[in-house]
């Protein structure tokens, strides 16, 4: 069987909890493993008002089967009754949200074939599926808006430091201006810089992110995914915040005069 945790510690069973014998009533089960107070059923309790405490303990559908066979006999005052040992419910999860509707979609045609007379009730929690998007489209607009800001802040510093670099090295552009360079060369030169150390920021903000992530989701139980695209996307970002904050500072140091600039202190 599965528990909850929480059954754990109501049991008293504090050490590892695997392969501990577990007696129900008259039958005895072994743990095989342990959901977070939190699982998949949150939602889903929620919206289909499931008992949380006789959703502790699950058992294989299968091992009911061969313990008790399809039929449950009930005996009252000398007489006995046997009906069918039915499911009254089933709760199915998703990873993806989008997959919602489609799922229950898929679900309905597989119940009408299977029970044309259509003795069952098909229940998608979408005022519960609703709320939980209009939060995660929230949370997706401050982390664009943090993102954003984070990313302009980012660009005006590296157009200061650049320019800064600039007037450090007027001389050295003078000299080489005086070798040879053409205005490419010196903002070539400029704009490799400011793609460098944008780039370096931003696979050091990935790391950190990654990090973060990997953090949150041991901590919470939230499940979270970081794909190669993102990497790549987020690195791109970083290479191109590099290139709009290096223009301006490698035009104005290729536009400076040769002479002027081998004469600066």
């Amino acid at each position: 069987c599965v528990i909850r945790s929480g059954l754990l510690k109501e049991l008293g069973i504090y050490q590892d909890p695997i392969g501990f014998p577990l007696n129900v009533g008259n039958e005895t089960f072994h743990i095989v493993g342990v959901l977070a107070e939190d699982a998949f059923l949150g939602y889903a309790r929620k919206a289909l008002s499931v008992d949380a405490k006789s959703s502790e303990i699950y058992v294989p559908y299968n091992s009911i089967l061969r313990r008790h066979g399809t039929r449950s006999i009930v005996r009252r005052s000398g007489s006995s009754e046997a009906t069918d040992v039915e499911l009254n419910q089933v709760v199915i999860s998703v990873t993806d949200l989008d997959q919602v509707l489609v799922t229950a979609r898929m679900l309905g045609s597989l119940l009408d074939r299977n029970h044309p007379e259509q003795d069952y009730e098909l229940v998608v929690p979408l005022e519960v599926l609703s709320q939980r998007q209009k939060t995660q489209q929230v949370f997706n607009i401050a982390l664009v808006a943090i993102a954003s800001i984070s990313l302009l802040v980012g660009g005006i510093g590296i157009a200061n430091i650049m320019l800064a670099t600039v007037t450090e090295r007027t001389k050295e552009i003078g000299v080489r201006r005086a070798l040879g360079a053409r205005r490419h060369h010196i903002i070539a030169q400029f704009l490799t810089e400011t793609i460098t150390i944008s780039t370096i920021g931003g696979a050091i903000g990935v790391l950190v992110g990654v990090g973060l992530v990997q953090v949150l989701t041991f901590f919470t139980g939230w499940s979270a995914a970081i794909t190669l695209s993102s990497v790549i996307l987020s690195l791109s970002i970083s290479m191109a915040v590099g290139i709009i904050s290096g223009i301006y500072p490698a035009r104005r140091a290729a536009g400076l005069d040769p002479i002027a600039a081998l004469r600066h202190e």
